[in-house]
């Protein structure tokens, strides 16, 4: 025994020394070579596994963790690295099980108590999964984790103020802990608190943690609150955030280059190292009627419903099935009531796991299933890798590529992806016969009456507009709206007010560039009919580049307000431009910063002008653009001319 105990010892030894040299290719061999030694295997199994969960290979973790397992039940180390395996799989139940075969061989164990809490909370089990991790910090103080998870159950609660508290406690202990310092910043965003977010993000690259995650993080909050300050660090940043190294949604960067290569090269990295494609090709379901589904959290009032809903009550039901697979979270309002009446079926799978989604709308028979959310806040792109539809297309709510292997269409036309820029999506184009954006033909602008006096603004100024959202606009627009209030003395800028700080820094900017303050105006986000009739006021809506107006420039044109825009590469700085070549304006698309800055100023000093292109615009407002019919009569073609491939 002695002897066998001393060959275990040499054995631990190797092993260990390889991993410290991060060799676990020869760790690996070290373990084959001792199989056929006179001594237990389930050991070198157990160490295999833990080898391959250092590798991120779940696997093949899991495969060796069982195979230990059949030697050996009582080892609660191989219980606990089949349950850290499993959890990665995404197997949460069973990874449940097998942190609790561990927990009851060593009760005391704050690592597996911590783990199985998370994965307790992954089960919407939160209440137990804070008693879990209760329990470890109660073990261990000082344990950085478990305070970490328990900020994470916290925060899905919605529970701020505890989520901070806890995310606090995390970084108290380990100052460099980057996922807390990440997800406290965006808690201190969401309390209101972005400058303390800042200020935490920016002191995190101070002190050399500047993980990927944070500085994109710091990038899109400075953005959000127009805080242009360390403008060099952000365009370094640019350089290689998410094309090298940790990989990161191109969502929230799409506002600070007009880049479609790396734009691409971040999604397929994103996709690649989060989300496993767990099924191929399926056949064609050969349904009588086509079913559709469309997925979101967002069926409620929201921009991209803003859009839809009247495409969902015009689709031909005599041809379709139209399903809507819903994972928000929204209270009920009069736009989910228009859409729960006007499809054929409206499933609530927000408590729903990803892959319990997709095999439902496979069930279903979902022929073709529409994504409209992509990487998109609370989106859920896995319920696609694991294909819920023999058919799947990108649509609307995610300005760019998925870079999926899953996702085999994107909607667009011939002005948002020209051909030229085919090669940076992923998917196959569909193109439109017209524009890619659809709209709806029953929002109107309401019979609120709105002056410019209500907003102290005089009768005789100009009024420039821009309801993007603040973080859309950077200094390369900014800059040139600053040299059109110095030269055109009656005039004043009029945006919408995102927040409180986006508000200070856009006026201090004015008062150092020696312009008066009141001549910005920031308005609080209203009902959208009030909107569109408030829009009449403007004049004349100044587009943003490196992400462009969608709906809010067909909403700028429906209240009959030229919207002048320069054209880009990226899909996000061409929707603009897809509205207006589509609409026959090409008077207001312009393609470098001097044309814009040129064609603003003689729109805002030649009055005759301006009025024939409010007339342009408000006769378009009869023509088939506007007609709800037509769009989705041409996206029904495209559907049936899928199914029939």
């Amino acid at each position: 025994m002695k002897k066998i105990s001393l060959d275990i010892q040499q054995f631990q030894i190797k092993v260990s020394m390889a991993l410290k040299d991060n060799n676990t290719d020869n760790a690996i061999k070290i373990c084959q070579e001792h199989l056929d030694k006179n001594f237990e295997k389930w050991i070198i199994f157990e160490t295999l596994a833990f080898i391959y969960l250092i590798r991120s290979e779940w696997l093949n973790s899991s495969n060796f963790s069982e195979k230990a397992l059949s030697l050996n039940k009582n080892s609660a180390q191989s219980w606990s690295t089949l349950g850290i395996a499993f959890k990665n799989l995404g197997r949460y139940k069973k990874a449940l099980s097998a942190y609790k075969q561990s927990i009851e061989i060593n009760p005391t164990s704050e690592l597996v108590l911590s783990n199985m809490g998370l994965v307790l909370w992954k089960l919407n089990r939160n209440e137990e999964a804070k008693l879990a991790l209760k329990k470890a910090l109660e073990i261990r103080q000082s344990f950085p984790e478990a305070a970490y998870n328990l900020g994470k159950v916290y925060e899905s609660e919605n529970k701020i103020d505890d989520s901070i508290l806890y995310f606090k406690e995390a970084i108290k202990i380990r100052n460099n802990y980057s996922e807390a310092i990440v997800d406290l910043s965006i808690c201190l965003d969401k309390k209101g608190n972005t400058i303390e977010a800042i200020r935490l993000l920016e002191e995190s690259v101070d002190n050399k943690i500047n993980t990927p995650l944070i500085i994109k993080n710091l990038i899109y909050l400075k953005g959000k609150i127009c805080d242009w300050t360390k403008q060099n660090l952000i365009e370094e940043s640019l350089k290689e955030l998410g094309i090298k190294g940790k990989a990161i949604s191109p969502m929230g960067l799409m506002a600070y280059e007009d880049s479609p290569e790396k734009h691409l090269i971040r999604a397929q990295r994103f996709w690649e190292q989060n989300f496993i494609e767990e099924s191929t090709k399926m056949p064609l379901n050969m349904n009588k009627k086509i079913r559709v589904g469309y997925f979101s959290a967002d069926f409620n009032e929201h921009a991209v419903m803003h859009l839809m809903t009247r495409v969902f009550e015009l689709h031909n039901k005599d041809k379709f099935s139209i399903y809507c697979f819903s994972f928000g979270n929204k209270p009920e309002d009069r736009y989910k009531e228009r859409i729960v009446n006007s499809v054929n079926r409206f499933l609530d799978v927000k408590d729903k796991k990803d892959i319990e989604i997709s095999k439902i709308s496979r069930e279903l028979k979902i022929d073709i299933a529409i994504d409209l959310m992509g990487y998109s806040k609370n989106s859920r792109p896995k319920i696609f890798a694991y294909r819920a539809a023999p058919i799947q297309i990108s649509y609307l709510g995610f300005p760019g590529t998925m870079g999926a292997k899953s996702i085999d269409y994107i909607i667009a036309d011939k002005y948002l992806i020209p051909e030229e820029s085919k090669n940076f999506y992923s998917e196959k184009i569909i193109y439109m016969p017209n524009c890619y954006q659809c709209n709806d033909d029953k929002l109107l602008p309401s019979s609120s009456q709105y002056s410019k006096q209500l907003l102290g603004i005089n009768n005789n100024d100009f009024v420039f507009s821009c309801f993007n959202a603040n973080y859309k606009i950077t200094p390369k627009e900014f800059n040139i709206w600053i040299r059109l209030l110095k030269k055109i003395d009656k005039s004043v800028l009029w945006l919408v007010k995102s927040n409180q700080f986006s508000e200070i820094n856009l006026k201090n900017i004015l008062v150092k560039e020696g312009i008066d303050p009141k001549r910005i105006i920031f308005s609080e986000y209203i009902k959208i009919e009030d909107h569109l009739s408030r829009l009449k006021i403007s004049d004349l809506h100044l587009d943003t580049f490196n992400y462009n107006a969608g709906a809010t420039a067909l909403f700028s044109l429906k209240a009959g307000v030229p919207i002048l825009t320069k054209t880009g590469r990226s899909y996000t700085a061409r929707m603009a431009t897809s509205i207006l070549k589509s609409l026959g304006l090409n008077e207001l698309i312009t393609t470098t910063e001097y044309e814009y800055e040129n064609v603003a100023y003689h729109l805002a000093t030649n009055s005759e002008l301006l009025n024939e292109i409010k007339l342009k615009v408000n006769r378009l407002l009869k023509s088939e653009f506007f007609n709800s019919s037509n769009f989705t009569n041409d996206l029904e073609e495209i559907y049936i001319k899928l199914n029939n491939k």
